[in-house]
C-alpha cells in the first residue's frame, strides 16, 4: 500500500492531505473495505484522507456538507465519511475520508472503462480537442424551440445546469479551475461534470455578491472569473430557451434542495456527527491553527448564516442579470397522491410530488405530469381541467396548481404471475443478475407479453419470449453460465439489462401487454448485504409477502419449500478493519457517527 501527500496548494498549509493507494508489488491489488455513507462497494483501489482543505481551521465539514446536496442534484461527487487518524498509534484528530476521483472512480460509478474511450479531464480543459469543439458548439446560433435538444447531444445539460447552480449558490470562488468534467464514447458520449471542492465557499461576506453576473462576463471581474471559465455558461445562456430553463430551474431547486431551511438543517447535521470530538481534536491539534470549541461553533453559525442571506440575494441577481421586471411569486405545484413523485419541469429528470417555490412571472414555467410512476396513471390538470400532460403557467400572481392522478389499473393474473426470487451482484463492476419470474395461475402465459419497468425512469425492457405453463418458473440473466451453476431444473433465459438496475435495489413494476400491473417488486438491500462481495439472495413466497435476504447464493432448488431455506443472518457493520499493510504507517482510522465516539 503506498501512501501520498494528497492536495494542490494546500500541500503547503500545516495539515496535511494523505492518499492511500493499493500496489499489486506490496499487497493487495484492492484496498478491502467499505466505509463510506452513501455507497457500498466492497473494495477501492485508492481513498484520500483529507484535513478539509481550505476548511481545516474553519468547520472542518464544508465540503462533506456540500457535496451531499451535489449527491441530492443527481452530481457525480466524491463519498464521505468523518473518521478519526491515528498514526503509528498516536491520535491525530478529525479527517475527512474521501473517494479519489480517476478512471477507477468513473469505472465504478458510472461503468465507464477505464481505457481511451473515457476522458477526464480538470481546469480549463484546453489541451483537450473535444471540449473545445463543445465550446464552439454551443455558441451556435440555434432556432429557439430546439437550443435544449441540440445542446444536450454533446453535454447532459441538466448535469450541468445542477452543477453550475450549485457552485454559483454557495458563491464557490474556487470553481474557476477546481473541476472535473468526464465523457466516456462506450456509454452516450456526453459531458458530465462531477462535484470537486467547496472548501473556499459559504463566505457570509460574499453572500450578497452576484456571482451570476460574473460567471457571464466576457471580460475577468475577479480573479476567480477569466473569460476561459465564463465561456460555457455564457454561450448556453445567450440561448433564451436554455436561459429561461436555467433561471426556473435555479427557482425550483431553492423550493426543494437548496431551500435555506433544507442546507441549515445539513449544516447542523454534520456539525452534530463531529461535534462529540471537537474538544478531542482541538487538543491534539488546537496548537497550529489556535483553534478552540467557542470559535469552532461560531464557525457553524457563520455556515448557517451564508444560507439564510443567500437566497434572498439570488433573487435579486436573477432579476437583475437579466432584465427581469417583475418580483417572483409563489407557485404551489402538488398532486393528489400523498407520496408519489411524477411531476417534474420540461426539460428535467429530477421527480417531485410537491413544490413550492418563488418564480419569475417574466418566464413562462413548463411543467410535466409524467406517468413514470406506474402505479398511478394522470387525468387532468385541476386548473385548468387540461388533459394534456404537459402545461405552461405565467405566473402573474400566487398560484397552486394541482395535478390529477388515479391508480393504476391491475391486470387479470396481478398475484398469479409474479417475480419470486431476485439475485444479484452488487457491483459496477460485476453487474450479474438473474430473477425468477413464477406462474401461479391455471393458464399457460408467454412472457414476452410482460415488460418490466422501474419507477421513475423513461425506458422499459420487455422480458423474452418464453412460453411458461401453469405452476412452472424461468430464470431471466445477464450471465447464463454463471446463473446454472446454482439454478437446476429449470429453464434459463438471457436478457441484458434490468431498467434502472442500482447498488441499493428499487421499485420495479411488471406491466402486461395492457400496460396494467401483473406485479410489484419492492426491494431494499441492508448496508451490511451491500458491503459483502458474495452474490446476494432475495426471496418471496408470495407478492403479498415481504423480501427475504440472504449474503450467499446456494444451489437454488425450486422443489425445495421456501420455508426450509436458511434463515436469515443480517449482520450488523459497525465499522471497517484497517489492512495490516496500512499499519506500517497508518494505525487506524476510526469512523465517527453522530454523537458517538466509537473506541
Amino acid at each position: 500500500l503506498f501512501i501520498r501527500p494528497f492536495g494542490g496548494l494546500t500541500i503547503g498549509m500545516p495539515e496535511k492531505g494523505l492518499r492511500l493507494l493499493a500496489d499489486t508489488s506490496l499487497g493487495e491489488k484492492y484496498i478491502n473495505f467499505s466505509p463510506f455513507i452513501n455507497k457500498h462497494f466492497a473494495a477501492y483501489r485508492s481513498v484520500v484522507i483529507r484535513a478539509s482543505g481550505n476548511d481545516q481551521n474553519i468547520t472542518r465539514i464544508k465540503d462533506m456538507t456540500i457535496s451531499s446536496v451535489a449527491r441530492d442534484l443527481g452530481l457525480d461527487y466524491m463519498d464521505y465519511r468523518p473518521a478519526i487518524l491515528l498514526i503509528n498509534g498516536e491520535y491525530w484528530g478529525i479527517y475527512n475520508l474521501r473517494e479519489k476521483v480517476n478512471a477507477e472512480y468513473l469505472f465504478y460509478n458510472r461503468g465507464a472503462p477505464k481505457n481511451s474511450l473515457t476522458t477526464l479531464i480538470g481546469y480549463d480543459g484546453e489541451n483537450n480537442r473535444e471540449y473545445h469543439q463543445l465550446l464552439k458548439y454551443t455558441a451556435l446560433n440555434f432556432p429557439q424551440q430546439s437550443a435544449i435538444d441540440s445542446v444536450n447531444t454533446m453535454m447532459d445539460l441538466e448535469n450541468y445546469l445542477n452543477y453550475i447552480i450549485l457552485q454559483l449558490h454557495i458563491k464557490n470562488n474556487d470553481s474557476k479551475g477546481n473541476i472535473r468534467f468526464w465523457k466516456s464514447k462506450a456509454l452516450d458520449d456526453r459531458w458530465r461534470w462531477i462535484f470537486y471542492d467547496a472548501d473556499l465557499s459559504c463566505e457570509p461576506a460574499n453572500a450578497n455578491v452576484n456571482f451570476i453576473k460574473e460567471r457571464i462576463s466576457p471580460v475577468r471581474t475577479e480573479w476567480h472569473n477569466p473569460p476561459w471559465v465564463t465561456v460555457l455558461l455564457r454561450n448556453l445562456l445567450s440561448q433564451p430557451e436554455i436561459k429561461n430553463l436555467f433561471i426556473n430551474q435555479y427557482c425550483f431547486l431553492m423550493g426543494t434542495v437548496l431551500n435555506k431551511d433544507s442546507l441549515q438543517n445539513r449544516v447542523e447535521k454534520f456539525a452534530s456527527i463531529i461535534r462529540p470530538e471537537i474538544p478531542f481534536h482541538i487538543k491534539r491539534r488546537g496548537g497550529i491553527s489556535r483553534a478552540n470549541q467557542k470559535n469552532w461553533e461560531t464557525h457553524i453559525s457563520r455556515f448557517k448564516y451564508f444560507f439564510e442571506l443567500r437566497e434572498p440575494a439570488v433573487y435579486e441577481h436573477i432579476q437583475a442579470t437579466f432584465g427581469l421586471e417583475k418580483k417572483p411569486v409563489k407557485i404551489t405545484v402538488t398532486n393528489n397522491l400523498r407520496e408519489a413523485e411524477n411531476l417534474r419541469l420540461k426539460n428535467t429528470g429530477r421527480l417531485f410530488g410537491n413544490m413550492e417555490g418563488l418564480f419569475f412571472p417574466d418566464v413562462p414555467v413548463h411543467l410535466e405530469a409524467t406517468n413514470l410512476n406506474y402505479n398511478y396513471k394522470f387525468e387532468r390538470w385541476a386548473h385548468a381541467a387540461d388533459s394534456l400532460p404537459a402545461t405552461t403557467i405565467y405566473p402573474l400572481n400566487n398560484l397552486i396548481i394541482e395535478a390529477v392522478y388515479k391508480e393504476q389499473g391491475f391486470s387479470s393474473l396481478f398475484n398469479y404471475v409474479f417475480c419470486d426470487a431476485w439475485i444479484t451482484r452488487l457491483s459496477r463492476k460485476e453487474s450479474f443478475f438473474a430473477f425468477r419470474i413464477f406462474n401461479n395461475s391455471y393458464d399457460t402465459v408467454r412472457t414476452s407479453l410482460f415488460t418490466l419497468v422501474k419507477n421513475g425512469f423513461e425506458y422499459q425492457q420487455p422480458l423474452p419470449d418464453f412460453i411458461l405453463p401453469p405452476g412452472e418458473a424461468c430464470w431471466f440473466t445477464n450471465e447464463p453460465a454463471r446463473a446454472s451453476k446454482f439454478i437446476r431444473h429449470e429453464p434459463i433465459e438471457i436478457m441484458n439489462e434490468i431498467p434502472g438496475f442500482s447498488l441499493s435495489g428499487g421499485s420495479w413494476i411488471i406491466l402486461d401487454n395492457n400496460n396494467l400491473i401483473t406485479d410489484q417488486i419492492n426491494i431494499n438491500f441492508p448496508d451490511s448485504l451491500i458491503t459483502t462481495r458474495e452474490l446476494l439472495t432475495s426471496f418471496r413466497e408470495n407478492p403479498s409477502e415481504n423480501w427475504y435476504h440472504q449474503d450467499k447464493v446456494r444451489q437454488f432448488d425450486p422443489h425445495v419449500p421456501r420455508s426450509i431455506l436458511p434463515a436469515v443472518a443480517i449482520r450488523k457493520y459497525a465499522g471497517w478493519h484497517v489492512p495490516a499493510s496500512v499499519l506500517m504507517f497508518v494505525s487506524g482510522l476510526i469512523l465517527l457517527r453522530r454523537g458517538k465516539r466509537n473506541y
